[in-house]
């Protein structure tokens, strides 16, 4: 059933697979009523359910990318994965960042941490900005 599906599949993803396929007709074995629908025994109804039970576990394991309504069809691109760690692709988090992170040079995490306290502060009222501005002997 796995080979006929024509699916690449690593050997892990095919282990998790077979056990599905397994478990599926085990339940299917306990459903299963003979001479009842099209089909006339068990091999037949279990086939026709595992290949779809083929399907469902596709979805179930790299999500469902391509939906089919009345006249018009949607397909989702697959997320493609970013590594934090790794600087040795082209999709690469740091350039997004554009570096600035505390563990920069030793001089601009001074200026960072000055930033982050300034932004601490409760901002100043109207009044005492324009104290600011006079003269000392106006006030």
């Amino acid at each position: 059933m796995i080979q006929k599906s024509g699916l690449e599949l690593s050997y892990h993803d095919h282990e998790d697979l077979l056990a599905f396929l397994i478990e599926t007709a085990w339940r299917l074995s306990l459903k299963y009523e003979p001479g009842r629908g099209s089909t006339k025994n068990f091999a037949g109804w279990a086939t026709t359910n595992l290949r779809l039970g083929v399907i469902e576990w596709q979805r179930k394991r790299f999500g469902r990318t391509h939906w089919k309504f009345r006249d018009s069809t949607y397909e989702r691109k697959r997320p493609t994965i970013v590594s934090l760690d790794d600087d040795s692709g082209d999709d690469r988090m740091g350039e997004a960042l554009g570096g600035g992170g505390l563990d920069d040079d030793g001089d601009r995490v001074g200026d960072q941490l000055r930033l982050l306290s300034a932004r601490g502060r409760a901002p100043a009222r109207y009044e005492d900005e324009i104290r600011k501005r006079l003269p000392p002997d106006a006030a």
